[in-house]
């Protein structure tokens, strides 16, 4: 088992791709966020699919993008730069199954229950609707979990309607203050401050601790 720690995430049932052979061992790689989807791409491209499977298990069928989504979570300006359109919502919400290299991996849905070492060869994993998935090498990659405009729900429509709601927020707001001065806080104050520059008095409020930006 190869931990990656952070926070646990909620992981299937749907199977996407090729299906499973019994006969094969597999390789389970448990998040599809960033780190999940780079191991799970890698992977594809190194392992013996004669003798392995590939199974990526994710709470989503998509990827949000978070550099992607820091713009698209700010209301742009009526007509000028449309990131509501399908180009711009497909960088920050990307297919999961797109990840495996020449499709040579499965993509299964869902939420883990449990997960159980069986001994030195594996062990197996408990999904939420009973469906059981067995391992013999399993990299646990679940990711963070975020507050606030970041804190997107399960599947896409409902990310979509959270990502207008948020518009909507910073639209209407009169004061925002942001905490936090690292890549994620400087990069939406300065996406709402790029969006109202000059007819609304809008300064974002960047709170962190340091008078340095990036500090470590």
């Amino acid at each position: 088992m190869i931990p990656i720690p952070h926070h646990t995430g909620h992981y299937a049932a749907l199977l996407f791709g090729m299906p499973i052979i019994a006969d094969r061992e597999n390789v389970v790689v448990v998040g599809g966020g960033a780190a999940g989807t780079a191991i799970a791409r890698r992977l594809s491209t190194m392992i013996n699919h004669t003798k392995l499977n590939l199974i990526l298990v994710s709470s989503r069928s998509h990827m949000v993008h978070y550099p992607s989504i820091i713009r698209t979570l700010v209301e742009s300006t009526p007509g000028t730069h449309g990131y509501e359109d399908q180009q711009s919502i497909n960088k920050a919400f990307i297919p999961l199954d797109h990840v495996f290299d020449e499709g040579h991996g499965e993509l299964v849905v869902g939420t883990v229950a449990s997960i159980v070492e069986d001994g030195p060869h594996g062990g197996h994993i408990i999904l939420e609707d009973g469906t059981l998935l067995t391992w013999s090498v399993l990299v646990l990659a679940p990711g963070c979990t975020w507050e606030g405009p970041f804190a997107f729900p399960e599947s896409k429509n409902e990310c979509l309607n959270h990502m207008r709601e948020w518009r909507l927020r910073f639209k209407t707001a009169k004061n925002i203050a942001i905490a936090g001065a690292g890549a994620v806080g400087i990069e939406l104050a300065t996406e709402l401050r790029g969006r109202y520059p000059v007819s609304r008095s809008l300064y974002p409020l960047l709170v962190c601790a340091s008078n340095r930006l990036f500090f470590a």
